[in-house]
């Protein structure tokens, strides 16, 4: 392995304005030739701590994750969908990327590579997957827009139960 890291790595001297030069290793011509850049390796390795993070299934799931851990780890992506909407999802896009898909749509699975291009095509597929059920539609909007949502629903309420007890409390005084 390690010859094959020398066989795609320049060694370069690296001067720094003025700084002695050093010798470093610049990326690999593959890299260069996809115009790949270090940044881009900042977001798959967040993507393989968040994958890794919610890998219920330990050493037996195969560096696999099924449609309950794939929707937990979007959440961290700040992608909110419901239990219903995900197998759907997931589904379309292994079809869409040409792999076979199992017929009860919950038992599909995804390995980090899927997992990482369904990132980049999320978008894609949550429109056309839109469900309309209150528990549905609670389940794909982030926490805090529930709890705003709780608020406007329950806050008219409690002040009306408020205003009906002293109403009565105060008629029965």
């Amino acid at each position: 392995n390690n010859a094959q890291d020398a066989n795609n790595t320049q060694n370069i001297a690296i001067d720094v304005q003025g700084c002695p030069a050093k010798t470093g290793y610049a990326t690999s011509k593959d890299a260069a030739m996809e115009g790949i850049k270090e940044s881009d390796l900042l977001f798959i390795e967040y993507a393989k701590t968040v994958f890794d993070r919610y890998d219920k299934g330990g050493s037996d799931s195969a560096g696999f994750h099924d449609v309950h851990e794939v929707r937990a780890a979007l959440t961290f992506f700040n992608i909110y969908l419901s239990e219903a909407q995900v197998p759907g999802i997931v589904c379309m896009f292994l079809r869409d990327e040409g792999a076979a898909t199992p017929v009860d749509e919950t038992k599909a699975k995804l390995n980090f590579g899927h997992f990482c291009r369904l990132l980049l095509k999320i978008n894609e597929y949550q429109l056309s997957h839109a469900t309309f059920s209150i528990k549905n539609k609670f389940q794909s909007i982030p926490p805090s827009s529930r709890f705003d949502l709780a608020a406007r629903v329950g806050y008219p309420i409690l002040v009306a139960a408020t205003q009906l007890f002293f109403q009565v409390g105060f008629a029965l005084w």
